[in-house]
């Protein structure tokens, strides 16, 4: 599985080309949860159809609305376990 750390328009470029089965954006602070959310609706724009995201920046339900796919676990194990199930699908 690509994985790819970088800017926003970046990501959006690569997923472009790549043409991922799923995509996972992490913020981990509220001052990067909005760069975070343009990349998700990005990520949308292009049809990918499995959109996670994970982070305290993700932490309040205020901060999750209007986000567009889902949110993970806070504990690693667990949102593990729920990529190797998409995954699998």
């Amino acid at each position: 599985m690509p994985t790819a750390l970088g800017r926003n328009e970046h990501l959006v470029d690569a997923a472009r080309f790549s043409e991922p089965d799923v995509v996972v954006i992490v913020a981990h602070r509220s001052t990067s949860r909005s760069r975070a959310v343009e990349t998700l609706r990005g990520m949308k724009a292009l049809g990918v159809e499995r959109i996670y995201y994970a982070g305290n920046g993700f932490a309040s339900s205020r901060a999750r609305r209007s986000v567009p796919g889902t949110l993970l676990p806070p504990d690693l194990l667990a949102a593990i376990e729920v990529l190797e199930r998409e995954i699998a699908a």
